[in-house]
């Protein structure tokens, strides 16, 4: 080991089950030796939580690596490691950095890699990839993590397409929560009463610019499958469809206090249109517009009667479709309408 090595005395804990508190880790740390600082990373609800351990001598730290490492704490085997940074020392709460997701990495770069494509855009102050704690593979993706956003925006906006390792990345703002609760948090049975067991819409405001369908994809796809997703740029606001009533809650409660960029998301229901005259009536409207003979489909030419009500509803629950919903397309003109996505 270098000099450098020699001196460390600092931990990185990862792999933390949720019910872990930072005085908790710090008490089971403590029997390998004297701990002089915990530090609980405030983890965005798309990540696992960390720490860092920091013992007053080297040979403590040593030995509770070797005595912590994959010991079972909660259910889950905890990973224990150097704490490195590239500065030395512990490592800084990045909760109020800003954060970026870099995907599509190959399987073969490492935090180093990754920190040194990213570093020559400003002051990086943590740079992870995200491993399978069963295999230790990498999962395809990290994190980067800016002092400045200026410099997390220049990153992601040069970066986005480039080439590591033979591969084309990704680049999106990772989500964060925000040190202080600007609101009182609603409680799920609170969310729950605020719509109907039918609704799987989530309006999700005061995007950040230049916020893509990719971005919310990324950011809220671990709440459940997503049906489909609208953003209206102009306006910083869009909606995200879940294929479930419970994923649409539970998305809505774990989002708030979340921050995108330097945006303060605000999440809750969207509008919703569960009644079936409704969609009827949207059908009949669609039907009435005007057509020219290129419009027409051959069923339409051939004299074929109009669906029923039945078959139009059972078009509302077909496969995902591609693009925004158009008036062009019925079963889309309807589902835009049923998902409260505002209609040209």
């Amino acid at each position: 080991m270098d000099d450098i090595d020699d001196k460390k005395t600092s931990l990185y804990v990862g792999n933390l089950d949720r019910r872990c508190t930072e005085q908790f880790v710090k008490d089971i740390f403590s029997k390998c030796g004297k701990v002089v600082r915990c530090k609980m990373i405030n983890a965005s609800s798309s990540t696992d939580p960390y720490c860092f351990v920091e013992f007053e001598k080297r040979k403590d730290a040593e030995y509770a690596l070797c005595a912590m490492n994959n010991r079972t704490v909660y259910d889950k085997n905890i990973k224990v490691n150097w704490a490195t940074n590239n500065t030395g020392g512990m490592r800084k709460d990045t909760s109020n950095h800003y954060h970026i997701f870099v995907g599509d990495l190959d399987p073969e770069i490492e935090n180093e890699g990754l920190y040194k494509a990213f570093s020559a855009f400003g002051q990086v102050s943590d740079c992870r990839v995200v491993k399978d704690t069963t295999s230790g593979k990498s999962k395809g993706y990290g994190f980067v993590s800016f002092v400045k956003k200026e410099d997390a925006e220049k990153a992601m906006r040069e970066m986005k397409g480039q080439q590591l390792k033979g591969r084309n990345i990704r680049t999106n703002w990772a989500a964060r929560k925000a040190m202080v609760p600007a609101t009182k948090q609603l409680s799920l049975e609170e969310i729950s009463r605020q719509a109907s067991p039918y609704n799987s819409t989530v309006y999700v405001g005061n995007l950040p610019p230049g916020c893509t369908d990719d971005t919310l994809r990324q950011n809220f796809s671990h709440f459940g499958q997503i049906y489909d997703i609208k953003i209206f740029p102009e306006k910083f606001y869009g909606f995200i469809k879940f294929y479930t009533h419970d994923q649409a809650l539970d998305a809505i409660y774990n989002s708030q206090r979340t921050v995108l960029g330097d945006n303060l998301l605000k999440c809750s229901w969207g509008k919703e249109q569960t009644d079936m005259n409704n969609a009827q009536s949207a059908m009949q409207q669609w039907q009435q517009k005007p057509t020219n003979a290129t419009q027409m489909s051959p069923a339409s030419s051939a004299g074929q009667q109009p669906p029923t009500q039945n078959q139009q509803m059972m078009g509302m629950i077909g496969p995902h479709h591609q693009g925004a919903p158009s008036p062009a397309n019925p079963t889309s003109y309807v589902m835009q309408q049923a998902a409260g996505y505002p209609t040209q």
